[in-house]
């Protein structure tokens, strides 16, 4: 597709993953971007302008498609997978004290690929891919909790009504939660109501699904992309992307934008920092990568900035706390097949 074709939509909205904080790793930063003509490089044109710093490893076992999101200046992890187990514990990190405290386990049983968001100050996870309550089988789940903050505890929420789902998108918009299938559905989640609600495709992009894609917000524009087509019958024929999309709320429309630079990939992890949206890691079904970059919408651009250090790996996760990310987990190889989880985590930062 060319960079000027339209992609329309019938609902309108602004999108903030995981988070409607303004903390979030989705959310709009107070930051200004840096000047494009005073970013100093190194080799290959690398931004210099952004660095990585190792912080307290998370103390729970390596995994990776974990949860994140961030609740009065601390960051909250858990649940993920290591193969062939699943977690269900969960964590909490204080930037100030660089120290991880161990929370309440989530309900029910572990998972991996499940989804998170917040409104209003509390955060609401559910959803994912795991083994059943009573350990007869594994499947995509469809149950719903919040965290109660004060209690350091879990209540149980509607289960989301249409079917499991896992490895999908969230945000939120106002004082609703929503998420987009791999097929571009749409469900909205009322938490007033605790409802969930059926609404219009959100796009369609000339592919069957798209998996384990990510998605950030700059101003009042949402950037979508990456993933893999899950439509193909062969699973090492399966399309891995690197096209990104630009939605417009005013217009209700999608524009194509430059695709991401470097390989394509899946399971790739995001945030947005100083008013500028990063993405980096993931991997196809051969290869994993390293290489890290930002979109300026300002300036129209993306940007590559220093490898995470922990080396090439997928399945990372991410939350941003006053400007600064942290950034950890995963699985970290040279390839999706080879295995070994992580349990480090750095601080990024200018």
């Amino acid at each position: 597709m060319s960079n000027s074709k339209i992609l329309t939509t019938a609902l309108v909205f602004s999108f903030l993953f995981i988070s409607c904080l303004k903390e979030d790793s989705l959310s709009p930063s107070g930051g200004t971007p840096p000047n494009f003509n005073q970013i100093p490089t190194g080799p290959g044109g690398i931004s210099a302008a952004y660095s990585w710093s190792e912080i307290a490893s998370f103390p729970g076992k390596a995994r990776s498609e974990v949860v994140s999101f961030v609740l009065n200046g601390e960051g909250y992890v858990g649940l993920g997978e290591d193969y062939p187990n699943f977690f269900e514990d969960f964590y909490k990190y204080n930037p100030s004290t660089n120290i991880w405290t161990q929370l309440a386990n989530f309900p029910d049983s572990g998972r991996r690929g499940a989804i998170s968001f917040v409104i209003n100050n509390t955060a609401y996870v559910g959803l994912g891919y795991g083994p059943d309550s009573i350990g007869s089988g594994f499947g995509e789940k469809n149950d719903f909790y919040k965290y109660d903050i004060v209690n350091d505890g879990w209540i149980r929420l509607n289960d989301f009504t249409a079917f499991g789902v896992e490895n999908t998108v969230a945000f939120t918009v106002g004082n609703s939660g929503y998420i987009v299938s791999d097929r571009g559905e749409v469900f909205q989640y009322d938490p007033d109501g605790d409802m969930w609600t059926a609404k219009k495709e959100l796009f369609d992009f000339d592919i069957e699904s798209r998996e384990s894609a990510v998605a950030f917000r700059l101003g009042s524009k949402v950037y979508y992309g990456t993933g893999y087509d899950d439509g193909a019958r062969d699973p090492i024929l399966r399309s891995r992307l690197r096209d990104f999309y630009e939605y417009t709320p005013n217009t209700d429309s999608w524009v194509e934008i430059d695709s991401l630079p470097g390989a394509t990939r899946t399971n790739a992890v995001s945030f947005v920092m100083n008013g500028l949206g990063f993405i980096g890691t993931g991997n196809d079904f051969f290869n994993s990568h390293s290489d890290f970059y930002y979109y300026s919408a300002q300036a129209v651009q993306w940007v590559r900035v220093k490898d995470y250090p922990a080396g090439a790996g997928g399945g990372l996760t991410s939350f941003v706390i006053n400007n600064v990310a942290y950034v950890g987990l995963g699985s970290l190889s040279n390839g999706l097949l080879s295995g070994g989880s992580s349990k480090k985590f750095y601080r990024f930062s200018s």
